[in-house]
């Protein structure tokens, strides 16, 4: 890559986004109920948003 697309790029990948939760939220270990709970995360709570995924899945 070069200077224009990295400065172009870079950013774009690197974009994240603060939120917070409206309730009590499991965190677990996977995508399902059936994974282990990590933590609950508490209502009101502020979060950092990573990435989405297309479709809002």
């Amino acid at each position: 890559m070069n200077a224009i697309t990295d400065a172009l790029t870079l950013p774009a990948l690197a974009q994240a986004a603060d939120g917070f939760v409206t309730g009590n939220v499991n965190l677990r270990a996977g995508p399902g109920a059936e994974y282990p709970l990590i933590l609950t995360i508490p209502g009101g709570a502020p979060v950092n948003i990573q990435d989405c995924t297309t479709g809002w899945e």
